[in-house]
């Protein structure tokens, strides 16, 4: 598994002798060392002969907005995993994480996306929905979830929309049902060139050894 920084965002936690730029923020440092736990957790669970791909950025985000709505024991277990506890203006930092994670040149698109998808029954905080908008840049967007399929084909058109069509039906078949109350997406998209190209001509058939 790779988990890679772009300059941006690991450059972005340092402070210098001249002190720390305005554009500072905590989030990469928690996000590495919760990268590495995550990806600990995970493998214990996998055979050293499959293939593991995730993206702890995302994971991080949506663990993040889903700790402006909570409280107590709940919210401190939140962030105490995501080494997140402590940080000073939590909403601010991600505000400018996400502005930094996002790329768009000749050679690197890089780009992320939030959305809440809510009952339309569900009773919620206004001041946690304006923060999610504010900071995580996440809109709500009530949906009908007594019609399951319906509701399903919205997150997923979403989702393929935000992903250049790359992920399609996230959300499988009778993964929503009526007592669905909110779904939280979060949508990260990558397309880059390499640095150093591979030669196809030098391609050729052989064995493969693992570890």
């Amino acid at each position: 598994m790779l988990i890679a920084l772009p300059n941006a965002m690991a450059e972005s936690g340092k402070c210098s002798n001249e002190g720390c730029s305005s554009e500072q923020t905590d989030v990469p440092q928690a996000l590495a060392q919760f990268s590495f736990e995550l990806y600990n957790a995970i493998s214990k669970s996998k055979s050293q002969t499959e293939n593991l791909l995730i993206s702890p950025a995302s994971i991080l985000i949506a663990l993040a907005m889903t700790s402006l709505g909570s409280e107590g024991q709940t919210k401190d277990q939140i962030l105490a995993t995501t080494h997140l506890e402590g940080i000073e203006n939590l909403g601010t930092n991600f505000k400018r994480f996400i502005t930094l994670f996002e790329t768009e040149n000749n050679e690197v698109k890089l780009k992320m996306a939030n959305k809440i998808f809510g009952s339309e029954s569900l009773r919620s905080k206004e001041s946690v929905i304006l923060d999610l908008a504010k900071y995580y840049h996440a809109q709500l967007k009530r949906l009908d979830f007594g019609n399951p399929e319906a509701a399903r084909n919205v997150i997923n058109n979403w989702v393929e929309e935000k992903t250049e069509g790359k992920i399609k039906d996230l959300i499988p078949s009778n993964g929503i049902s009526p007592l669905t109350s909110m779904v939280l997406v979060n949508a990260l998209y990558f397309k880059g060139t390499w640095k150093y190209k591979f030669d196809a001509k030098k391609t050729r058939k052989g064995i493969f050894y693992i570890g």
